[in-house]
């Protein structure tokens, strides 16, 4: 069975939020670096938008893939992607985004991971990321994905806090659509577990952000049209706690 990536419904829900966030601070800001792009989608927004976008990810496949996506998009200037190879690279400058989706859960220690972003943003620079939600719900699909962890709210403002951000919004998105799914997925995962067997997190990680089984119920999922009406209605829920998914949004303090 073919595994290319595809724009699931979590995934459409998540872009649909982070893009009006960026397009409401896309005034003061110039620069983004996004931690984590797997298969490089949102790089392509990023640039199409007008930002000076960087990225890094430590999956080769996942910089394999994202460079045969930019080349194959006619209507994205190139020049304005640049792809570091090298974690040290991040650190040569100074953003006024930093977007790290579905990452900081892959982090064995994420408080020292916020702590490196802090000193990558610009003052008053932003920091916009997303992680699964909720310990309880912890299960398959977490196990297939090499998380060391899911994230309740009042956990995730304290360490960004001590790490020196001010959280701005801890939306918990994707409401009612993504309970729904997560009860499917985990339901597929247990199918998948037996032939994980003495895989490390780190190669889990390394394949969970640009894999996708590319059967008809993913194809059908991806499309975004029949996904519209989810967008319009997680907006309802943001400030609840419903979801098991959440987006934060957090400005570096002076």
């Amino acid at each position: 069975m073919n595994h290319n990536w595809m724009p699931l419904p979590r995934y459409l829900l998540r872009k649909n939020l982070v893009i009006q966030v960026l397009k409401k601070h896309l005034p003061e800001s110039k620069s983004c670096l996004e931690i984590g792009y797997g298969p490089g989608d949102m790089l392509i927004e990023f640039s199409k938008m007008g930002l000076d976008t960087f990225g890094f990810d430590f999956s080769y496949e996942a910089y394999v893939e994202t460079k045969k996506r930019i080349k194959r998009c006619s209507s994205v200037i190139r020049e304005r992607i640049k792809l570091f190879t090298h974690e040290k690279e991040m650190g040569f400058l100074r953003y006024d985004f930093i977007i790290a989706l579905e990452v900081l859960e892959h982090v064995k220690e994420d408080e020292a991971m916020l702590a490196n972003i802090n000193t990558c943003l610009k003052k008053k620079g932003l920091l916009i990321f997303s992680v699964p939600a909720h310990k309880s719900k912890w299960g398959e699909n977490d196990l297939w994905a090499g998380h060391y962890r899911r994230y309740e709210k009042n956990e995730i403002a304290e360490k960004l806090v001590s790490n020196k951000f001010e959280p701005l919004h801890i939306w918990s998105y994707g409401y009612p659509l993504i309970l729904l799914l997560d009860l499917l997925i985990h339901r597929n995962r247990k199918k998948d577990l037996t032939s994980l067997i003495g895989i490390s997190k780190e190669a889990l990680t390394k394949q969970s952000g640009i894999k996708r089984k590319n059967n008809f119920i993913n194809r059908m999922a991806s499309w975004k049209i029949w996904v519209f009406p989810f967008f319009l209605l997680q907006k309802l829920f943001l400030n609840a706690d419903l979801s098991s998914a959440i987006l934060v949004i957090a400005r570096k303090k002076d």
